[in-house]
Formats: C-alpha cells, sequence, structure tokens
C-alpha cells in the first residue's frame, strides 16, 4: 500500500478486501489473484473518488460499497465502478449516515 493509515477494512463476497486509507484513497486487493487496484481523486474526473482521505467503508445490501471520507462527503462505489458522491448538507453536519 502506498500509506500505512489505514482506517476501514472490508471483505465481499467476490473474495475482495477493499482497504481504505487516510491518504492514498481506496484499495481493492482481489484474495484469489492477488490483483489489487488503487481508487484515488482525480481532479480531471467527476467519476472518481471524491477524497484520498477515507474514514469508514461499509458494504450495502445492494453489494454496492459505501465510503465515509473527511472532507468529502459520502461516496457510494456501484458494483459496475461508478461513485455516486453525496455532500454534507448546509446546516453544517459534518457526516453523513447512512442505513442499509
Amino acid at each position: 500500500l502506498l500509506d500505512d493509515r489505514v482506517m476501514s477494512l472490508v471483505a465481499d463476497d467476490e473474495q475482495n478486501l477493499w482497504i481504505a486509507t487516510f491518504g492514498a484513497g481506496l484499495f481493492k486487493y482481489h484474495l484469489g489473484t492477488g490483483k489489487i487496484i488503487q481508487f484515488t481523486k482525480d481532479l480531471n474526473n467527476q467519476n472518481s473518488l471524491s477524497s484520498n482521505a477515507i474514514s469508514k467503508l461499509k458494504q450495502l445490501s445492494s453489494g454496492d460499497l459505501a465510503i465515509a471520507t473527511f472532507g468529502g462527503g459520502l461516496n457510494i462505489l456501484s458494483k459496475d465502478g461508478t461513485f455516486t458522491h453525496y455532500s454534507a448538507t448546509s446546516k453544517g453536519t459534518s457526516s453523513l449516515l447512512v442505513g442499509d
């Protein structure tokens, strides 16, 4: 990993271990093949992660991955690889709560 500050881990039902870091984004490690894919914020790509500082991961019942970030709101990574971003409200909320 490019960052040893691991904040959260989630194993999914497709043999992937999702690793959230504080500064290097999100990593998907396939337990069967050993292949690693890194997801990071890309200013030129709206379909990228909204922040490289991740606080928490949760696999939703749909199979999608909820990604809580520091300063970038909530990201949902769908099974097809698309990120959807949600921001904190204008009422000064610094975090978002997601029910499953």
